[in-house]
């Protein structure tokens, strides 16, 4: 039995549910991938792409970033420690997909590791101008 000989003569079919649009995610030397944006699906990585499972941004995204810095908010050494693993397991990964471009070096270790020193108080690095002035004092 079809569903609309079941609905009245007077009513209108149900409108289609609405999908998030698709997105197509080009990568270098590969098929273009499309990738569904879906609000309920979290900033994490495809691996070995290393790119954001959501919006496909590089790993780890401005929204993944922001939900980092929240999810470690009372522990930065251990969202260091996560960052430092992922590092390790990026630069593998990344080493296998493209052995002749490995990248920046200072690159991948800011894109990684350097941004968090920048955004938690704890771990941020005071640099002296001149080898004359006065060591910083740590705050406490």
């Amino acid at each position: 039995m079809n569903s609309d000989e079941d609905r009245p003569a007077d009513t209108e079919p149900p409108a289609p549910l609405e999908q998030p649009p698709l997105r197509p995610l080009a990568l270098v030397g590969g098929p273009v991938e499309a990738v569904r944006a879906e609000p309920s699906r979290p900033h994490l990585p495809i691996r070995p792409l290393w790119l954001c499972r959501r919006c496909g941004h590089p790993w780890p995204c401005g929204a993944a970033k922001v939900a980092l810095l929240e999810e470690y908010r009372e522990s930065p050494v251990s969202l260091f420690l996560y960052l430092a693993s992922c590092l390790h397991d990026a630069i593998e990964d990344l080493r296998q997909l493209h052995p002749s471009d490995t990248g920046s070096t200072a690159d991948v270790f800011d894109r990684f590791l350097g941004w968090p020193a920048r955004h938690t108080l704890d771990y941020r690095v005071a640099t002296r101008t001149s080898p004359d002035e006065e060591e910083p004092h740590e705050k406490r």
